[in-house]
């Protein structure tokens, strides 16, 4: 049942996707007029065909995940194979729903009327980024000598890891 739960909430990803990225293609307009039903269609389009593989291919991929689970026997069989069908199509379903209905319904029910308030997140974004960006600048300008700390201490940290839990002789004495 735990393994089914997980994935559930993985049901109305697809669908999610495909809105947040229209609604993104509609927020970075440059015209904030109202727009037609025949714009607001196409706008739509635009949105769910440059999103629409990423959103497929993560559902393709739960979907993978679960075939191991179709190939048990015996007692494991019998009490998997059905929540791995289950979850399997209402995946499909749901893969099926977001590339068809869920475009369409945004197309129909979004507004149409865009405009964009400063909200609180922007602001919070907006200084963030000044915050970053100057010090992208600056860490791209020395990228080698990042590079080469990175390095370091990846490599500083691989030995450490290599020597966890070994009881030096000097230590185990005592």
């Amino acid at each position: 049942m735990s393994l089914g739960a997980i994935d559930f909430g993985l049901i109305v990803d697809g669908a999610v996707i495909i809105v947040e990225a229209t609604l993104h293609h509609l927020g970075i307009r440059k015209s904030t007029r109202a727009l037609t039903q025949s714009e607001m269609d196409e706008e739509v389009f635009l949105s769910a065909s440059k999103i629409r593989s990423s959103a497929a291919f993560g559902e393709i991929i739960i979907l993978i995940v679960y075939i191991p689970i179709l190939t048990l026997a015996g007692v494991e069989g019998k009490m998997f194979t059905p929540m791995a069908k289950t979850v399997g199509f209402a995946i499909l379903g749901a893969l099926i729903l977001s590339l068809t209905y869920i475009p369409m319904m945004s197309a129909l029910f979004l507004s149409k009327k865009i405009s964009h308030k400063e909200t609180f997140s922007d602001k919070m974004m907006n200084r963030l980024q000044k915050v970053y960006q100057p010090l992208l600048q600056k860490a791209i300008k020395i990228k080698y000598i990042i590079v080469s700390a990175t390095a370091v201490v990846f490599l500083i940290s691989a030995f450490i890891f290599k020597n966890m839990g070994r009881i030096y002789p000097a230590v185990a004495g005592r």
